[in-house]
């Protein structure tokens, strides 16, 4: 979750941006949005057999090259049609769609947080997070 908010305050700061400055400073918001990959495969492996990670792996690698592909055919769009009004357009849109994002994996991770302390109730767990 931290590491996707992070994403969002980024893009979305950078629709602002004007300067380098405000590029440096949204760098800096974005500091925890390289985590993002990792953790979430980490995440998925919870949640399958061992004998499937391969295939929820390779299935998540072509999910992501397919969004990249999409959303830079339509983003490119995006942005020469909005460039005159507000070039920064795209990149808010892209700040909504990754908060969109946002909900799905704050269902897991919630789900999860409370699968686990049912199990720590019931003594089936240690109470590692």
């Amino acid at each position: 979750l931290i590491a996707l908010t992070s994403m969002v305050v980024r893009v979305a700061l950078t629709a602002f941006a004007h300067d380098s400055l405000m590029i440096y400073i949204a760098a800096a918001a974005g500091f925890a949005a390289f985590l993002l990959y990792p953790v979430t495969r980490s995440l998925v492996t919870q949640f399958v057999h061992e004998d499937e990670v391969g295939k929820i792996f390779a299935l998540f690698q072509l999910t992501a090259d397919a969004a990249a592909i999409i959303g830079l055919v339509g983003l490119n769009r995006l942005y020469y049609a909005t460039q005159a009004f507000f070039s920064g357009t795209v990149f808010l849109v892209s700040a909504g769609l990754l908060a969109l994002a946002l909900v799905p994996m704050c269902v897991v991770h919630f789900g999860y947080r409370r699968h686990r302390a049912q199990l720590c109730d019931s003594n089936l767990v240690s109470p590692v997070n």
